[in-house]
């Protein structure tokens, strides 16, 4: 895939609709930054959604 640079460990924003084209859901993004609409996200920096 190629697709801009972004901020170290910045997902790029088009990974995000390859995914979802590629996959039925739901979606869990590990080690997240910030959260991104329709996806459960868990990281140091950004507040969980998802129960472990």
């Amino acid at each position: 895939m190629y697709a801009p640079l972004q901020d170290l460990s910045h997902k790029s924003e088009e990974q995000y609709a390859v995914i979802e084209r590629c996959s039925p859901g739901p979606y869990l993004e590990l080690f997240a930054r910030r959260r991104q609409p329709g996806w459960g996200v868990w990281g140091n920096e950004v507040t969980c959604n998802v129960a472990l």
